[in-house]
């Protein structure tokens, strides 16, 4: 090997997302790997009018020069066929080139007989099947994307290696999707004026079922990308933001900054005793004011959530804060997410009011979490499932009930959540003015209003 492929080789990274472990180069290696002395080591000396070909190399085909040296072509083939791209004006900016696909006669491929056309570089004898079939395999060793969160959606061959270090063991399983811990090179990520974040969450948009028709994943899966687009614009603390959106072959990504505190109703369970202060209440107060205020800017661009609950709510430590930022996730998707929502909300009308309610019905159980411990909030919600085992619900009940009356149905609030405000409301933290008991006060006449 070439000592410029022994510099491509050493600078290599391997990939850790796919089954198969396979190579990348990290963007802007070539920049100082390809350079004149190098391109002319390559080329076996300088010859007469090589100028114009290490012109062409250093300014327009530095991958397409390198792809060659990865496979080890010798100083002749390298002449030649830099040569031929250089004729046909195949340069950087072209690839991947289209793989071809060869007819077979008499157990043999040649380079004649390609069901579809060679593109003109590969239609000289040059060229044989085994060298075509090289260079469109060592190509994506070099073509490894960069994700931005300026960018719509990257359309991306399913032959393209993700420029991701490490993956973590464990996948989060959710009802449309899976979502996976990675570590993204940190030369193949672009942010708007911030500071890339070291652990990336990759979501994987999949079919719940087998009934699910694959336009009808592609449909959710725009009405997710232009939601998240929007909220992007929104530049909100409390909204977690998209770094990039991508399809790699019939496969269907976000990318988003990793919640390396989980999400609120993991950091309740974590934290079964939380240790209340003045402070650690101020600070409460305003993370419940953000996330209030970001539910609002999303009804000012007519962006209803539907999905607002704890484990939608991630928390990303970093800073001093004792519970980290809370961030809203999990946009998009919501019409087909409501089944466990739809028993925190009222059902009525879809505004704003629609996110409003669940907020609010988290509130409440924040403030049971924060006064009598995680296991009471448990024992809350296991008096509104009313299971006779005394198991939590997998699935939230109402914080309302819907009674038929003279006037026809109406929505009342459940009693168990009658009964628990009015102990709240006993308890000496909401003694005096406080801000446990403005909160409290809050919450109440919300819910009330709700219904």
């Amino acid at each position: 090997m070439s000592p410029l492929g022994d510099s491509i080789f050493g600078l290599s990274v391997k990939g850790a997302f796919d089954a198969t472990e396979r190579s990348f180069l990290p963007n802007g290696s070539l920049d100082t790997l390809v350079t004149r002395e190098a391109v002319l080591s390559g080329l076996g000396g300088y010859q007469d009018g090589d100028a114009e070909l290490v012109r062409f190399v250093l300014q327009e085909a530095k991958k397409v020069f390198a792809i060659m040296v990865h496979w080890d072509f010798n100083c002749t083939e390298l002449r030649k066929a830099t040569g031929l791209f250089k004729r046909f004006k195949i340069y950087d900016e072209k690839l991947p080139m289209e793989q071809p696909a060869p007819n077979e006669e008499n157990g043999k491929f040649t380079v004649e007989k390609y069901k579809t056309p060679l593109q003109p570089p590969f239609q000289d004898t040059f060229w044989t099947v085994q060298k075509v079939n090289n260079f469109w395999n060592s190509q994506w060793h070099f073509l490894a994307p960069t994700f931005s969160d300026d960018t719509h959606c990257l359309e991306l061959p399913p032959e393209t290696i993700l420029p991701i270090t490490s993956k973590h063991p464990v996948v989060k399983e959710g009802a449309f999707s899976q979502v996976f811990q990675v570590t993204v090179h940190p030369a193949h990520l672009k942010f708007s004026g911030v500071v890339p974040p070291p652990n990336i969450a990759i979501k994987e948009v999949r079919r719940n079922d087998d009934r699910m028709h694959e336009e009808a994943l592609q449909e959710a899966f725009e009405k997710e990308l232009e939601i998240s687009q929007v909220a992007n614009a929104l530049n909100h603390d409390y909204i977690v933001r998209r770094i990039a959106a991508f399809k790699k072959g019939e496969k269907r990504y976000f990318m988003s900054p990793w919640a390396d505190g989980g999400n609120l109703q993991e950091f309740w369970e974590k934290n079964n005793v939380p240790e209340l202060s003045a402070e650690r209440m101020k600070e409460t107060i305003s993370q419940l004011h953000g996330l209030a205020e970001a539910i609002f800017k999303f009804s000012t661009e007519n962006i209803r959530h539907g999905d607002i609950k704890p484990e939608n709510i991630l928390v990303f430590h970093g800073g001093e804060k004792w519970m980290g930022t809370l961030k809203i996730a999990d946009l998009g998707l919501a019409k087909q997410h409501t089944v466990a929502t739809q028993q925190r909300h009222c059902g009525t009308t879809r505004t704003g009011a629609y996110d409003s309610w669940p907020m609010e019905c988290i509130m409440l159980e924040l403030l049971i979490w924060l006064l009598y411990v995680y296991n009471e909030l448990t024992r809350f919600r296991v008096r509104l499932e009313g299971n006779p085992d005394g198991s939590e619900p997998a699935r939230r009940t109402p914080f309302f009930k819907e009674e038929w009356g003279n006037q026809g149905r109406a929505a009342r609030v459940h009693h168990v959540v009658e009964h628990w405000m009015d102990h709240i409301s006993r308890d000496q933290e909401c003694d005096g003015e406080t801000a446990m008991k403005d909160l409290l006060d809050i919450i109440r006449a919300k819910v009330r209003v709700k219904v």
